[in-house]
């Protein structure tokens, strides 16, 4: 089954100047072009499949292969369609690259928002069912609270990273957000777990990714003895 995806510049452009039988058939020709953007049909087909009148038909190909002025498109002087050499009834939809990439686009965005939504869905925790190590990991923070729905995201986000690349486990983001929360530098500048799980821009590592290398690197520096020490314990504790 073949699709004509459209956006809405279909409707407001100078398409909309032409009467309504001459979109009808446009569309029906969008929908029914080859890969190359040929179309192949008489006027008779075209008027029994949209129910108008041949007439009707032959003065929307005589419009769609005619000059516009008013069109965007300044490719054939504004043509929507022209006649095929050498072929009857054959016609090639000038623009049809551009209304392939529209779709490709229009594609892309439902793909990518059915991959947001399967994507959350995934990393996103039952409120019941809290992990403990993101329990003691908002310790570190200071928060005591019940985590938010943010938090659980950024929290399995983080593990999930981890078991793909290998780097760390549940424990050493622990080791990690303790020594952070220690470090003269990282300690005002990883106040919260949430953005932890977050780019600065597209492209970028996440930022636990950058507290992890620095980590990494400090504990090269202070040699094979260097630990992290325990987080001081809380009054009445």
């Amino acid at each position: 089954m073949r699709y004509a995806i459209i956006n809405e510049g279909f409707f407001t452009g100078s398409l909309a100047d032409t009467p309504p039988y001459t979109r009808l058939v446009f569309l029906a020709m969008l929908l029914w072009r080859d890969e190359q953007g040929i179309f192949r049909g008489c006027p008779s087909f075209l008027a029994r499949v949209l129910n108008i009148d041949v007439a009707q038909v032959e003065e929307s190909l005589r419009i769609l292969s005619s000059p516009d002025p008013s069109s965007t498109a300044l490719v054939e002087g504004g043509r929507r369609i022209k006649p095929v050499d050498g072929f009857q009834n054959t016609w090639l939809i000038i623009n049809a690259k551009r209304y392939d990439e529209i779709a490709s686009a229009g594609k892309k965005r439902a793909r990518d928002r059915v991959r947001s939504r399967s994507t959350y869905s995934a990393l996103k925790s039952p409120a019941s069912d809290v992990p403990a190590g993101l329990v003691e990991a908002l310790k570190l923070f200071g928060k005591e609270k019940h985590p938010s729905n943010a938090e659980l995201v950024a929290w399995n986000c983080l593990i999930k990273r981890g078991q793909e690349s290998g780097k760390w486990d549940e424990a050493k983001i622990l080791e990690v957000i303790r020594w952070a929360r220690q470090d003269e530098f990282w300690k005002v500048n990883c106040l919260a777990l949430t953005p932890l799980a977050k780019r600065k821009q597209a492209g970028d590592v996440i930022k636990f990714e950058k507290v992890f290398n620095a980590y990494l690197a400090q504990r090269r520096a202070d040699g094979p003895s260097s630990r992290i020490l325990p987080s001081a314990p809380r009054a009445g504790s």
